[in-house]
């Protein structure tokens, strides 16, 4: 028997459920962005903070490791956040009516009640299925009216898109710029216990390691300054 003409079944119509897949799948698409761009701006803005810190000074074990271990972990709690909204507890009808249902307020109980009946394992003595397809036919045509879509916010998703776009775009120019530098940061940051020694972008050669001269009298030395990033200055 067709399942449109079985009045012993309970189904909400093609036309509606076709409306929460879009929903479901905008979701997913959005959301899986969001994961990504949390990822890599936890990750990037990390690396450049050992990057920018080892400009200053020597940067510590504990601080790198730290700042590491604080980009990774929002790394990982990124990815669990989506594992937990996509594997662990995904999203069912009522989950995608009550979010269509907080854009579209003319919709009310509605929208949500009548997912529930469709949804409902022991129907109540006196059970109608006749009106119970009328309510839910009803208020699926009224919900033809409306963009579903609308109601999945990309906001988040776009906010750290431009974040870790702008992030990625700065350690882009850092690596083009000085190259020896950022991979030197790299590596101290992907490995903050290992004895990799910072890289300077100045570097002092010809200067004795020791110097006797007489207190309070001028002296002269002679070394050379190395920039690194391409330029020499004699001494």
């Amino acid at each position: 028997m067709d399942e449109q003409n079985d009045y012993s079944l309970v189904n909400l119509p093609e036309g509606l459920r076709a409306q929460f897949q879009r929903v479901e799948r905008r979701l997913w698409r959005v959301e899986t962005a969001t994961a990504a761009c949390r990822i890599a701006a936890s990750l990037v803005f990390s690396l450049l903070l050992v990057f920018i810190s080892d400009r200053f000074w020597e940067t510590p074990v504990q601080v790198r490791e730290l700042i590491f271990l604080c980009g990774l972990g929002g790394a990982v709690a990124g990815g669990l956040l989506w594992e937990r909204q996509w594997l662990w507890h995904r999203r069912d009808l009522r989950a995608l009516a009550t979010l269509v249902q907080k854009k579209y307020r003319r919709l009310g109980d509605r929208l949500l009640g009548i997912v529930e009946l469709a949804n409902e394992e022991n129907h109540p003595a006196n059970f109608s299925p006749a009106l119970y397809h009328a309510a839910i036919q009803q208020v699926a045509e009224e919900a033809e009216k409306f963009d579903f879509l609308q109601s999945v916010s990309a906001r988040q998703a776009k906010r750290l898109g431009w974040l870790a776009g702008g992030l990625s775009l700065v350690l882009l120019a850092v690596c083009i710029v000085l190259p020896q530098a950022g991979g030197n940061a790299f590596l101290r940051w992907i490995a903050p216990w290992a004895g990799i020694p910072r890289h300077t972008l100045v570097a002092l050669e010809g200067f004795p390691a020791q110097l006797i001269v007489p207190h309070g009298e001028p002296f002269e030395i002679a070394g050379s300054v190395s920039y690194r990033a391409g330029f020499q200055k004699e001494r």
